[in-house]
């Protein structure tokens, strides 16, 4: 059963962020233009731009990506081990291993259904994040989709302003891809 006090935060931070709601779409515009500049199919950079997302911020994302795929395959010297490895396992398997970062490339590729779970969404949950491991993120990821029902959005532009709500609660501004 979910705890209607936390839908109920989560309604009024996705209202906060509801004019963010389409960044999915914004993003998935963004990367296809970035793939045709680059040469590569639109799912490959957006998978890319999700497997360099932990821990950094969007734009960081996108130079980590455009990077590697401008220099043939080279990391930037301060892309972390773990993230490397998630790279090389994508390359040699087509898979993206961990719940966030599949999540985050079937967003940016219009998956209306996906729910990404990161930091800001654990402090929009008031969860820590390790909260979010495998058998607990569709639990997670419920409540959002839970919140979409209430909403009548789709689980992705409800994520979306949820996440937007949270950032701009904390005095920032919702970043853009580009």
């Amino acid at each position: 059963m979910t705890n209607r006090p936390l839908v109920d935060r989560l309604c009024s931070l996705s209202e906060r962020g509801y004019a963010h709601r389409g960044w999915y779409l914004q993003a998935h515009q963004q990367v296809r233009h970035l793939a045709g500049l680059l040469g590569v199919s639109t799912v490959r950079c957006a998978d890319l731009l999700s497997l360099f997302s932990p821990r950094v911020a969007v734009k960081r994302s996108i130079n980590f990506t455009v990077h590697y795929l401008t220099t043939n395959g080279e990391f930037r010297h301060d892309v972390t081990r773990s993230v490397r490895a998630a790279v090389a396992y994508y390359e040699q398997t087509g898979i993206i291993r961990g719940p966030k970062t599949s999540a985050f490339a079937s967003a940016i590729m219009q998956d209306e259904s996906a729910v990404v779970l990161d930091t800001w969404m654990a402090q929009a949950m008031r969860v820590d994040q390790r909260e979010f491991v495998r058998q607990r993120y569709e639990y997670h990821a419920d409540v959002v989709r839970r919140v979409s029902v209430r909403l009548g959005i789709p689980a992705a532009r409800t994520q979306a302003a949820i996440w937007s709500g949270i950032v701009m609660e904390h005095g920032r501004r919702v970043p853009h891809m580009s």
